[in-house]
């Protein structure tokens, strides 16, 4: 029976607290002072991202409260208004603005396809991540249908695009009259080609809207989401809608899809703040 706190523990001289010394204990407290760093486990299941790079845009919807919700931009002077909406705001490479929308295009699937990930060690210890386009204004009812009817035996939850589109070729056609699309189609259209020739993929799937994304299971779905990634900036193409139709054919990772009548937010531009 331990009559006093006062103990040597081999030390050669007294101690009166043995946490001072035990390694074990140490441990543990080392690891409790990293988790004051995390966030709490319930803010962990769920994370909504979004962004807005370029010059193109300055305005976004209010975040959801009560969501962990993260909005990227490389444009310092919209930093007030993103966090005045709610939003937790990373400035990344505020030095590399392009004017050029193909390049603010491409610079956003950064985001979309997690590639930020890589990049951010904190924000890898989320369950889940949805993300959201700027001009979509989702509310607590969207995330609440996405969270209560996704299939957790699935990787993804993406939603059918609007218009039945069958084909790669529909998505194409649907593409034109967008100089950022068009810019780069024939080399876009040769590399689907090849794909098709090769019998990697077919001409004939249902198209996906990639405006809004729930990653039900981010690690699982990375080998689709960095190969469109990676396609959209090797043919500098930002109709990712595409290249995802055809990778979703080549990569096995599990796609919930579901209707655009099912989970249909507000989607247009939101208003230019009066100060910014």
């Amino acid at each position: 029976m331990l009559t006093s706190n006062v103990h040597t523990f081999g030390y050669g001289r007294s101690v009166r607290n043995w946490r001072q010394v035990d390694p074990v204990f140490r441990i543990f407290r080392y690891l409790g002072a990293m988790g004051k760093h995390m966030p709490p486990r319930t803010e962990r299941a769920h994370l909504i991202v979004s962004c807005l790079f370029g010059t193109d845009f300055d305005a976004v919807y209010p975040a959801i409260p009560g969501q962990r919700c993260v909005f990227f931009t490389d444009k310092p002077a919209l930093q007030t208004h993103i966090r005045a909406m709610g939003w937790e705001c990373v400035l990344w490479k505020p030095d590399e603005i392009s004017k050029d929308i193909l390049c603010s295009s491409l610079q956003s699937k950064w985001v979309k396809f997690l590639k930020f990930l890589d990049s951010f060690d904190n924000f890898s210890c989320f369950q889940s991540i949805t993300y959201v386009d700027h001009k979509f204004s989702i509310t607590h009812e969207h995330i609440n249908w996405i969270l209560n009817n996704r299939d957790e035996a699935k990787d993804v939850l993406i939603r059918e695009t609007p218009l039945q589109k069958e084909t790669l070729s529909a998505e194409i056609d649907a593409a034109r009259g967008q100089e950022r699309y068009e810019r780069h189609m024939q080399e876009t259209r040769a590399y689907l080609y090849a794909l098709i020739s090769n019998g990697l993929i077919s001409e004939n799937i249902r198209i996906m809207n990639t405006g809004l994304i729930h990653y039900i299971n981010p690690t699982n779905a990375r080998p689709l989401s960095d190969a469109v990634y990676e396609a959209c900036w090797r043919l500098k193409q930002p109709e990712c809608q595409i290249l995802w139709a055809a990778l979703s054919q080549i990569h096995p990772v599990k796609v919930q899809r579901v209707a655009w009548e099912a989970l249909n937010p507000l989607w247009a531009a939101p208003e230019r703040p009066t100060q910014i």
